[in-house]
């Protein structure tokens, strides 16, 4: 009995000295890894593990599944939703030599992640690839009647008559990921110009011209690598900030929001309801715009 006593007295002494402890001491900040300041983590453009990174397939997975993401292929230009304007990426400039004809100027600085540079050759190859097989950008030519590399860095669209849509055309400028010659011809060649076999091609390494570059993927995320050599740092002054961009998976938009208000997510593009509560509960979360509706719509959704 007197043992029993003795023990339980010990116990209360140390469980005291162990409360006065933690009462005493201050919680160590949460460090943060290298890797994780580094690190932009998104959401909303993919939805499971990556079926294919090849965009002749029509369903590539993100990061190479919006045409006008750039990050790692790019386009000839960019489109400003809120200026309405071209801006230089790959091509340097454009002009309308009359109604029919577009002569675009290609940036001399710009080359792919393999270090080749990116040519006329390669933007009509691009475009003619359309030609050969059904892709997302195949529509253009119903608009554009033949483009011409004119040197190593010009290029002449010559417009269709018989369709003539000039805001079709300059979509084009900005919505057709340009390729590699040198790389996707010798593609073509391996599986005999096959589109069904052309279309079950993986594409596990793409070879693009934009900032970033495939790093590791699996069912639940996508990570991309930026590439310091990265030309465009000539255009814009400086190499894109993350280091890494971690796309995670997820099965439903409650999930990721979930995610979001743990800070586990730096972005996403699902869909939040009542998303003004976010803050109203003190959370660290933005939206475009302060108030209703609270982003800029880049496309406008129809029902036929």
């Amino acid at each position: 009995m007197k043992l029993k006593k003795i023990m339980s007295l010990c116990l209360i002494t140390a469980l005291s000295v162990g409360l006065m402890a933690g009462c005493n001491s201050t919680p160590e900040p949460k460090k943060i890894s290298d890797e994780r300041k580094e690190t932009l983590y998104v959401t909303g453009m993919a939805w499971g593990a990556p079926d294919n990174f090849n965009w002749l397939t029509g369903y590539p997975t993100w990061p190479v599944n919006i045409q006008s993401n750039g990050l790692v292929y790019e386009m000839l230009f960019m489109y400003n939703s809120i200026t309405e304007e071209l801006e230089p990426l790959l091509g340097e400039s454009y002009a309308w030599k009359d109604d029919y004809n577009i002569e675009v100027k290609l940036n001399h600085a710009a080359k792919f992640s393999d270090g080749e540079p990116v040519t006329a050759a390669d933007v009509v190859y691009t475009f003619d690839l359309s030609k050969r097989y059904p892709v997302v950008w195949s529509d253009y030519w119903n608009h554009i009647d033949e483009i011409v590399a004119v040197d190593d860095y010009t290029l002449l669209f010559k417009l269709s008559k018989v369709k003539y849509n000039r805001l079709m055309a300059l979509e084009a400028l900005t919505r057709v990921p340009i390729h590699p010659k040198h790389i996707w011809e010798k593609i073509e060649a391996e599986n005999g110009h096959d589109i069904g076999k052309l279309n079950a091609y993986f594409n596990e390494n793409p070879i693009g011209s934009g900032p970033y570059k495939i790093a590791s993927y699996d069912e639940q995320k996508i990570t991309i690598e930026r590439n310091d050599d990265y030309w465009g740092k000539v255009v814009f002054g400086k190499l894109p900030a993350p280091k890494y961009i971690t796309h995670l998976l997820f099965h439903s938009n409650d999930n990721a929001t979930i995610a979001l208000k743990n800070a586990e997510l730096d972005y996403s593009e699902n869909f939040i309801p009542n998303v003004s509560k976010l803050w109203k509960d003190k959370l660290p979360i933005k939206t475009y715009f302060p108030e209703s509706p609270y982003y800029d719509a880049d496309t406008m959704p129809m029902i036929y």
